[in-house]
């Protein structure tokens, strides 16, 4: 043996070669070989998976934090065992920003956190882009997130890889399963011991008192000394500085690059970028107002009810035909016409064919103007469709 001691890292640079692997693509230390075809650790780890999972029984003991018996994920200095939920990563300096973080990485001996932490670029073998990887084909090689496309095992049809399970490939779609409590097509969120599936609704996190306001209720925040804070709470607590209109206010979303945008930011935002939805908010003003101004008791239920149905509408008004500012969303019978006490009214003042796009000009020309007769045909279909 070597008199100096060597640790496995400092063995494997000094004197395992690196090759590429038969089954993922990549450039590793090979650990064995698989009918002549060299095999790297994590394949082998794999292959032993699958081998070895009928036969496999895991440790069940009770959690020295949590005191609830499940599998063993960890065990701290003095031997007791520890639960994948209790177990805490060690902190340590992160090389690029300097702050004490969860390392996910060492590179060239330098300590990288989740956020300083990027994955490598590589050149994409179908489009030929340098791209991140997200999947490593064992014969074409690296594939990027758009090119990842592969014939669907349950639907048949061509479309984004989500999930490969057991050489089967399944797209979104296919993904999805009966959920055991409302037993609606859903995502997985959690499964139970019989192997039934709980979709994103259904799965309730379990009840904690706020350590703020001392509510008891659905607790998914922690603070910096890790007490549970309900959504009320860390929204007013956690205020920062809004990169849009630079005011510290309270949290609503945050961009790409993790800067925090402001509510009335975000929905100057979205009212830009998103036609739909500036319909839709301009159309809930209007039924707002013509409650208001036209009707003695009020709006009484939801729009929903009334049935005006806001997709139908801005399907109906489709593309705006010029410049947004020059045109106006108009009522082709007003809605000073209309009695707004009466439910059959209100969906009639609010249906489809009762919108279209005009010019502001026109529009404040026309006003309040109406043919009576037209208008008394157009309420009449309304009341039929109703006796049917």
């Amino acid at each position: 043996m070597y008199k100096n001691p060597i640790c496995a890292v400092c063995y494997n640079k000094l004197y395992k070669k690196k090759v590429q692997c038969y089954f993922c693509g990549e450039i590793r230390t090979i650990s064995k070989n698989h009918n002549n075809k060299p095999m790297c650790y994590k394949c082998y780890r794999k292959d032993r998976r699958k081998n070895n999972k009928e036969n496999y029984i895991p440790k069940i003991e009770k959690c020295s934090k949590c005191n609830k018996s499940k599998k063993v994920h960890s065990r701290c200095n003095n031997g007791l065992p520890l639960y994948s939920m209790c177990h805490e990563r060690p902190k340590k300096l992160c090389s690029m920003c300097g702050e004490i973080e969860i390392i996910t990485k060492t590179k060239d001996g330098k300590n990288i956190c989740k956020k300083c932490y990027k994955p490598p670029l590589k050149e994409c073998s179908r489009c030929k882009n340098i791209k991140i990887v997200a999947y490593n084909h064992p014969k074409e090689g690296p594939i990027c997130g758009k090119c990842n496309k592969e014939k669907c095992s349950i639907c048949g049809k061509t479309k984004l890889v989500q999930k490969r399970q057991n050489e089967k490939i399944l797209c979104r779609e296919c993904c999805k399963e009966t959920c055991s409590i409302c037993g609606k097509l859903k995502y997985v969120k959690k499964r139970n011991k019989d192997g039934t599936m709980v979709c994103g609704t259904c799965h309730k996190s379990p009840k904690k008192y706020c350590s703020i306001c001392g509510k008891l209720g659905r607790v998914n925040k922690l603070d910096k000394n890790k007490n549970p804070v309900c959504a009320k709470c860390y929204r007013k607590t956690h205020k920062e500085l809004c990169i849009k209109c630079g005011k510290i206010k309270e949290i609503c979303i945050r961009d790409c690059n993790k800067n925090v945008i402001c509510g009335p930011c975000y929905m100057a935002l979205r009212k830009k970028s998103d036609s739909i939805y500036s319909i839709t908010l301009n159309i809930r003003k209007r039924i707002g107002e013509a409650f208001r101004t036209y009707s003695k008791n009020g709006k009484i239920k939801s729009s929903s009810k009334y049935g005006i149905n806001f997709k139908a509408i801005c399907k109906h008004l489709d593309m705006c035909p010029g410049k947004r500012e020059e045109y106006h969303i108009d009522h082709i019978f007003p809605l000073c016409a209309f009695d707004f006490d009466n439910p059959i009214h209100v969906k009639a003042a609010f249906a489809p064919e009762n919108h279209q796009w005009l010019k502001a000009e026109e529009n404040m020309q026309k006003g309040s103007k109406y043919n009576q007769k037209e208008f008394d045909e157009y309420i009449q279909r309304f009341k039929e469709k109703k006796d049917e």
